[in-house]
């Protein structure tokens, strides 16, 4: 189970990355890819902090 959420976690993490450079060289200019990488953004930070937390 704790690597299920792990393989998880990672692949949050990277797709909120790849998501902040696309919208980065998009110029912002789709205020929906916006809100979808934020969100994406604060379920990655938090995924982090409790999976921190139960170690």
């Amino acid at each position: 189970m704790n690597k299920l959420i792990m393989i998880m976690m990672y692949a949050l993490w990277t797709l909120t990355l790849i998501g902040i450079l696309v919208v980065t060289f998009t110029s912002f200019q789709y205020p929906d890819l916006n809100i979808v990488v934020l969100l994406l953004a604060v379920f990655a930070l938090i995924n982090t902090y409790f999976s921190l937390k139960h170690k």
